[in-house]
Parts: structure tokens; sequence; C-alpha cells
């Protein structure tokens, strides 16, 4: 249930520290691109991008952040993610 675990995410998300914070962040980002709410999942990643930039799982999510930016039509930004 893609509803449930974007409630489960952001509760996470908010109460979580560290590591624990940026996985839950990934995994709402995840969850809002599989509802299809892609404005959401690209905002969810810049914000772990940015709170988060030192976070071994970052390269995963900068991948994950171009390719929904590609998906929306935004190949140079999705290109700029990329590398």
């Amino acid at each position: 249930d893609t509803e449930a675990a974007i409630v489960a995410f952001r509760q996470a998300a908010r109460l979580g520290e560290g590591d624990e914070a940026a996985q839950a962040l990934q995994g709402l980002a995840r969850a809002l691109r599989l509802e299809g709410d892609a404005v959401k999942a690209i905002a969810t990643y810049e914000r772990l991008v940015k709170n988060h930039g030192e976070w071994r799982g970052l390269p995963l999510v900068l991948l994950e952040l171009g390719r929904t930016l590609r998906e929306t039509g935004a190949p140079r930004l999705a290109m700029a993610r990329f590398y």
C-alpha cells in the first residue's frame, strides 16, 4: 500500500536522525515516485541531498533523482544530477 508507506516514511523522516532520516527520505521519495507524484518525489530527493550530503547512499539517490527529472521532461537538470 503506497499511501501507508508514504505516511510511515514521513513519520520516520521526522523522527529519525542521521542515516535513519536519510533512508526514510529515500523511501518517501521512492513511494511518491511510484504513486505518480514526481514533483514531490523530486523535492524530497533534493531535500535529502541538501540535508544529508555526506550520506553513503547519496550516489544512488542522485541517480534516482536524475531519472525522475528525466521522466518529467527536464533532461538538462537530470544530466546535472547524473554527474
